[in-house]
């Protein structure tokens, strides 16, 4: 398993970030159009272009390994330059019945995409997979006890870094959602994340650098 981060991608200036989305494929034009937010576009852009760097750097990992790689800029720029003069770099997706994302081309590579306002994410497995990542950030425990179960909400506020902790527990659920394909139906769906399934696992890693953690749930069977 090979996960992909892009730090501070506030760092991208918005003409950058428009003259990537001209070099991808229309229907991704048009979704990227679509976003309102000037920061979740350039979020959602960076992430798209960590999936082709991923795909152009993959490579088999071993059982139950996990390969962390921090992109930098200059490689986006040269994915940008190879997407110029070849717009068939970017891969054509098959969209399941729930509505998540397949590589057409290679239907036993599976992957997910994240991102927050400190770090993108790109995650490739060759089974299924979901990832969130999020930053730290002050909670509410009115929300905290709409999604979490009892016992989550003891773990929070029992630990010596709840902040942390919440975070933590709160990307597990976004995670298993993407997993799922089957987005959040609800708080009360919410709090029965992640169920106790011997078939998942679970990976979850702080990430200091950018205050921030990134959670991954995928298949035992091709771990």
């Amino acid at each position: 398993m090979n996960l992909y981060l892009f730090p501070h991608p506030e760092t991208v200036d918005t003409a950058t970030i428009d003259r990537w989305i001209a070099l991808f494929p229309d229907d991704q034009q048009a979704y990227l159009g679509k976003l309102k937010s000037p920061r979740g576009r350039a979020e959602a852009t960076l992430a798209n272009m960590l999936l082709l760097a991923g795909l152009d750097n993959e490579q088999p990992a071993g059982d139950d390994d996990l390969t962390l790689h921090w992109v930098e800029r200059p490689q986006l720029d040269s994915i940008a330059e190879r997407l110029a003069a070849n717009p068939a770099l970017f891969p054509p997706f098959d969209i399941a019945e729930r509505g998540k994302p397949y590589l057409h081309d290679t239907p036993d590579l599976f992957f997910n995409l994240s991102h927050c306002r400190t770090v993108v994410a790109c995650v490739l497995h060759r089974s299924e997979v979901g990832v969130d990542v999020e930053c730290r950030r002050p909670y509410q425990a009115s929300f905290i006890r709409r999604v979490f179960s009892a016992e989550e909400q003891e773990q929070i506020y029992k630990s010596e870094d709840p902040q942390l902790t919440f975070v933590q527990l709160w990307t597990r659920k976004e995670a298993y959602v993407k997993y799922t394909g089957t987005g959040i139906l609800g708080l009360d769906f919410l709090q029965g994340i992640p169920p106790c399934d011997p078939s998942l696992r679970l990976l979850s890693i702080p990430l200091p650098e950018v205050e921030g953690v990134v959670t991954i749930i995928f298949s035992d069977g091709l771990a």
